[in-house]
């Protein structure tokens, strides 16, 4: 859900899986601010400023109120300044201009998976691009924007939902991102675009790989680990049922070789998550599969490597 503050900017309202509530505000040259729930009257939330990245902006120690509306708005958008129907349409996705957003995929010859338009920001880059095209693709704006709306017109048009994106930020790589629609939405907590890509075909195993320094090491987030953290056990159920793979890896990579592999059930033990691990056994976890450290099996299992006694004991009767 997308509110608007001030004409150039919007707040995108999600509720974190772990209950603390915080709104992302993209504002001019994309910036990104964050604000706190406060609470909700009737239709209007009550948000103020939460200090995120000790960046001032003007709305800074305020409480402010925002109204409860659609995606959609009134507000007017001016393409004039693009060179083609393709860097209205992507750049329409953008700003969530759904209106816009139709009309181009109902009167002109758009190539929903492709686009040429070159995004520059005053402070930072991001691109959002097919890893074979090297360009931005509109549905991985979409995600990225929360944009169910947007989401369901431009798979019901036909884009590639599972097409493999890739993000880049700053002139000399210092975050890398490559994943699909399915694992951004997951990882950014939109779990109601997450259930709709599912429905319609993603890959409910795909990953999202990313790299902070740019160097050829990655982090690889597991949609369904990441959805066990955050406690949402019917969610979870929900990707089990699409085939989502109960002993799916997760780890660190550098330069090809494993820094750290290990299986959702060893993650659940690692960190003392009695619930999940649970749940992983119910659902069949394999309870001998063993990590493996710069690409050698350690032959440690989640018993070896649990953080508590009560899970320990959990895994001792699992395996009776």
């Amino acid at each position: 859900m997308f509110f608007y503050i001030s004409k150039d900017d919007y707040i995108n309202v999600r509720e974190s899986p772990k209950g603390k509530i915080l709104f992302k505000i993209n504002g001019n040259g994309g910036k990104i601010y964050y604000w706190q729930f406060l609470g909700k009257e009737e239709n209007w939330y009550k948000l103020k400023y939460y200090d995120y990245d000790n960046k001032d902006y003007k709305y800074n120690d305020k409480e402010v109120y925002i109204y409860d509306s659609e995606i959609t708005t009134n507000k007017t958008f001016n393409y004039n300044n693009l060179n083609s129907e393709e860097e209205r349409f992507i750049k329409a996705v953008e700003n969530n201009d759904i209106q816009t957003v139709e009309e181009l995929l109902k009167n002109k010859k758009i190539e929903i998976n492709k686009s040429i338009y070159n995004h520059n920001q005053k402070e930072t880059e991001y691109y959002f691009y097919s890893s074979e095209s090297k360009e931005y693709v509109a549905l991985a704006l979409a995600v990225n924007n929360g944009n169910y709306k947007m989401v369901q017109i431009l798979v019901e048009n036909k884009a590639n939902i599972n097409i493999v994106c890739k993000e880049e930020e700053g002139d000399d790589l210092f975050y890398y991102a490559e994943y699909t629609p399915f694992a951004r939405a997951v990882r950014l907590g939109h779990y109601d675009i997450a259930k709709y890509l599912a429905e319609n075909g993603a890959d409910v195993n795909s990953t999202e790989n990313t790299d902070s320094d740019g160097d050829a090491g990655t982090y690889i987030y597991q949609p369904l680990i990441m959805v066990l953290e955050n406690g949402d056990y019917e969610f979870a159920k929900f990707l089990l049922s699409k085939g989502a793979n109960v002993d799916c890896i997760m780890g660190e990579d550098y330069d090809g070789a494993a820094d750290e592999y290990y299986t959702a059930l060893i993650r659940a033990a690692k960190i003392g998550n009695y619930d999940m691990a649970k749940f992983l056994i119910d659902n069949g976890a394999n309870i001998n599969a063993s990590r493996k450290i710069d690409g050698v099996d350690t032959g440690e299992t989640a018993l070896d490597l649990a953080e508590t006694e009560e899970i320990k004991e959990l895994l001792r009767k699992a395996i009776k």
